[in-house]
């Protein structure tokens, strides 16, 4: 069990996070969202032992928490670009004393989860934004740590790129890793945490199920894929659309009104796909 306890770290212009405490269990997915200077890297950072903090206490299972025990991806990417992937990732197995037939397999298997073959045996240089994230997700966790960091691991993720990733962090959960997510929307991160919470101006809001926080909410959610001119929008009882690509997002605060759009979208489709959701509820 991950146990942080009052952490606070100040910057010069006062901004940064103030006591600061929850706890993480094995085997979940723990979602951060806030907006940009909200203190969420700030947060991740401390987590990850780079920032000094001014106060507070870290704890694994009881004990100090050391680097060894932490696998960490940054919001500000950093990456060595004249390297080919499968070099960047093995730099940091060795680094982390992983030995090479381990590292091999696991290089092979995140490749596996996250579509990232072509992506080794080329230089980091010619990757795009995208697939440079999936290198660098499988260098922070190619030693396996038990505390896993990501700070915004969707950002530049085409929808396409974010579903591998989703499914590759349900792969690290089934694997008892403790893992932090973060992001400034809940929509990226709601389908893969098992409990989320909310910074702002420094301070972390109580933890809270994606369970409980779908229940809370009125607004419900209906997604219908291959629809890029929203033809169901004059529909009654929407409320808002948009969109995610090719998928037409619908709005509702009705569920009866939602469900009846719903058949009337499986009644009249030809080849699109319709799924129903409680939107999170925000605090």
């Amino acid at each position: 069990m991950l146990k942080v306890k009052q952490l606070s770290k100040k910057f010069k212009n006062q901004k940064g996070i103030h006591q600061i405490s929850f706890e993480c269990y094995p085997s979940e997915v723990m979602g951060i969202i806030g907006d940009n200077g909200s203190g969420k890297s700030t947060l991740l950072k401390s987590l990850a032992l780079i920032n000094q903090v001014d106060q507070g206490v870290i704890e694994l299972f009881n004990k100090e928490l050391c680097l060894n025990d932490i696998g960490f991806l940054p919001e500000h990417k950093a990456i060595i670009e004249d390297l080919s992937g499968r070099e960047f990732i093995e730099l940091f197995g060795r680094m982390r004393l992983v030995e090479d037939l381990i590292l091999e397999e696991t290089i092979k298997d995140f490749a596996i989860a996250l579509n990232a073959h072509e992506c080794l045996d080329v230089k980091i240089k010619t990757l795009s934004k995208g697939n440079k994230q999936k290198i660098q997700v499988m260098a922070a966790c190619i030693s396996k740590p038990v505390l896993i960091i990501l700070d915004e691991p969707f950002s530049g993720l085409d929808e396409q790129n974010s579903t591998h990733m989703k499914n590759f962090i349900l792969e690290l959960k089934k694997n008892n890793h403790i893992i932090l997510v973060s992001s400034h929307r809940v929509e990226d991160v709601e389908q893969v945490c098992d409990t989320l919470c909310w910074i702002k101006e420094g301070r972390l809001s109580e933890k809270q199920s994606v369970h409980y926080l779908k229940e809370q909410s009125s607004t419900i959610h209906v997604k219908v894929s291959l629809d890029p001119f929203q033809q169901f929008k004059e529909e009654k009882g929407i409320v808002d659309v948009f969109h995610e690509g090719h998928v037409s997002i619908y709005t509702f605060e009705q569920a009866n009104l939602a469900h009846q759009f719903m058949r009337h979208v499986l009644k009249h489709r030809s080849i699109q796909t319709v799924s129903i959701h409680n939107q999170v509820c925000l605090p």
